[in-house]
């Protein structure tokens, strides 16, 4: 019975190097998919007006009058001006 067990034993001594190699890819490989679904469903803020777009790190402020924010997908939203400043843009009587 000794001797099987020694069988094993040598088996494994001599497979030792393989066996953590392997692992170790399984874990890279379980790191990179968990990594991909993680960033893949990881949800984007979304903009539904000008002032909500001004948040997003990843959008533009166009110098314009009234100002345009511009986000990554390319949705504009204009800045909405108040009663005082739609009269300062008509022109005098």
């Amino acid at each position: 019975m000794s001797k099987k067990f020694d069988a094993v034993k040598e088996i494994l001594r001599e497979n030792t190097k393989g066996l953590i190699l392997s692992l170790l890819w399984l874990v890279l490989l379980i790191s990179v998919v968990v990594f991909l679904i993680v960033k893949l469903t990881a949800k984007t803020p979304k903009a539904s007006n000008f002032e909500e777009c001004t948040q997003l790190s990843d959008s533009r402020i166009l110098e314009s009058y009234p100002e345009r924010c511009i986000t990554a997908g390319g949705q504009s939203f204009t800045r909405k001006l108040s009663d005082e400043e739609q009269e300062n843009l008509l022109p005098p009587l």
